[in-house]
């Protein structure tokens, strides 16, 4: 049986469909959880072992479109170091409350009042968003390709 084959029976229906797959898997597999460096040890091992679940799932999801960003548990993540760092502005925050909310929602419950438990991003708030996440990934990928090159 070929490798072309193989391929065929399930949801993948080439062999360069899978190639792409297989390899966007790699990079998801390799590449840096986007943190602010200096609260990136704050992260409790077993948030960080959640972040390739999310990927994976993130991939299914696309149905074989590329991945252009990170998931919304890694900005989830990363906006919790930052907050570290420094009070989140009132954007940032209620982006965190959603992720938070959308991420751990029974543990959002006990942290966030109903209001913000309720509370859907702006227009403007989403497009932020994503650009953070399009940001974020695109550094990955270059942290990556860095690490690749040592």
């Amino acid at each position: 049986m070929s490798e072309q084959s193989l391929l065929t029976g399930g949801t993948v229906t080439s062999y360069k469909e899978g190639q792409k797959m297989f390899g966007q898997m790699a990079i998801e597999l390799q590449r840096p959880t986007m943190l602010h460096h200096m609260w990136a040890s704050s992260i409790p091992k077993e948030q960080l072992d959640r972040v390739i679940p999310e990927r994976l799932k993130q991939m299914m999801l696309l149905k074989g479109r590329p991945v252009t960003q990170i998931t919304n548990y890694e900005a989830m993540l990363y906006l919790s170091t930052l907050s570290m760092c420094a009070p989140l502005g009132h954007a940032a925050y209620n982006t965190y409350v959603y992720l938070f909310r959308t991420c751990l929602p029974k543990k959002a419950v006990t942290i966030f009042d109903e209001y913000e438990l309720k509370r859907e991003l702006d227009i403007s708030e989403k497009m932020e968003l994503d650009d953070l996440k399009r940001k974020l990934y695109n550094r990955s990928l270059k942290l990556l390709k860095d690490r690749n090159k040592k």
